[in-house]
């Protein structure tokens, strides 16, 4: 991922996540010990026992792009379940500038998410992730950046955009294991 300044990045990929497949998709795999942690955070997180297990993909997905980029999760990670600025993830750039992720995860077989409309401009880079039924496991299935969510994200009601493989950059594929979550997450 690269800044929204940067004119070499083309609106629409031209080879998306969904002509790529779920070849093109990073995996990345959490052991029992992660899974714990996790769980900690979504019940915290939680405002209600219903909301558990949402809040738990959601952190899965945070978890796993963290792990994909190399940023510490314990550092950029929120407590609160009522919002966290609009994004996820804030990564340090040289030139001082934080890039701001938004990271949503789903459990769906045809992964799809909304991002409501007020939250897109809060957000320079939107991700796409799938979770396994227990998210042990998660697939990073691609990213845009918030000039393509604006211009062609489908309309979702009159909330959103919904985030689809068809207009989303390729990860490059490859496997994270629960190693390579520790190496990043130093509070495991």
């Amino acid at each position: 991922m690269t800044s929204d300044n940067n004119h070499n990045d083309r609106l629409y990929p031209l080879a998306t996540a969904a002509d790529a497949g779920r070849d093109s998709y990073t995996r990345v795999e959490f052991d029992d010990k992660i899974c714990c942690i996790l769980d900690e955070y979504a019940h915290e997180r939680a405002p209600n026992r219903r909301s558990i297990d949402d809040h738990y993909v959601g952190i899965a997905g945070e978890c796993a792009v963290a792990t994909w980029l190399g940023v510490p999760l314990d550092t950029r990670i929120t407590d609160d379940y009522e919002g966290d600025r609009g994004y996820d993830l804030e990564i340090p750039r040289q030139n001082g500038r934080n890039v701001r992720v938004e990271v949503k995860t789903t459990r769906r077989q045809k992964p799809k998410a909304m991002v409501k409309r007020p939250r897109i401009d809060n957000a320079d880079w939107f991700v796409l992730c799938r979770a396994s039924r227990g998210a042990d496991r998660v697939e990073i299935v691609g990213y845009t950046r918030r000039s393509a969510v604006r211009e062609l994200g489908d309309m979702y009601g009159f909330d959103g955009y919904t985030l689809v493989p068809e207009y989303l950059h390729v990860t490059g594929g490859g496997y994270l294991s629960p190693d390579d979550a520790r190496d990043v997450h130093h509070r495991y």
